[in-house]
């Protein structure tokens, strides 16, 4: 398991990592955990392995709580299983949700979803 540091880290880097627009997030289609020419999802930024990113692209749409699913997590690295689930769910929550972003980055209810994160899922 990675520590608490470790995890406040991955949270700010995803936090800095997204504007409204800069998500990989194609309306009305959802989120991709790679797209060319895009960083990916919160998780499939992550993922060095694009062609692994692709094969869980071609499941369907990624969805938020998807890799609360073990079939996807446990196809994950095993050094982003050990986030745990939980934190992931929740990054990819944060990534999804477009009310959580503006043009500037984390919106208002972004930065309140971050401090539920810190507070009930990694602390």
């Amino acid at each position: 398991m990675k520590t608490i540091e470790q995890k406040l880290t991955l949270l700010k880097e995803t936090a800095e990592a997204y504007t409204v627009d800069t998500r990989c997030f194609v309306p009305g289609k959802g989120c991709f955990y790679y797209k060319e020419g895009h960083q990916g999802c919160a998780i499939g930024r992550l993922v060095e392995d694009k062609e692994l990113c692709k094969r869980l692209d071609e499941k369907g749409v990624c969805e938020s709580n998807e890799v609360s699913l073990n079939d996807i997590f446990e196809k994950l690295p095993l050094s982003l299983q050990e986030f745990g689930q939980s934190l992931l769910t929740e990054l990819q929550v944060l990534h999804d949700l477009e009310w959580h972003w503006d043009n500037n980055g984390l919106s208002e209810l972004g930065k309140e979803k971050v401090r539920y994160i810190t507070k009930n899922v990694i602390s």
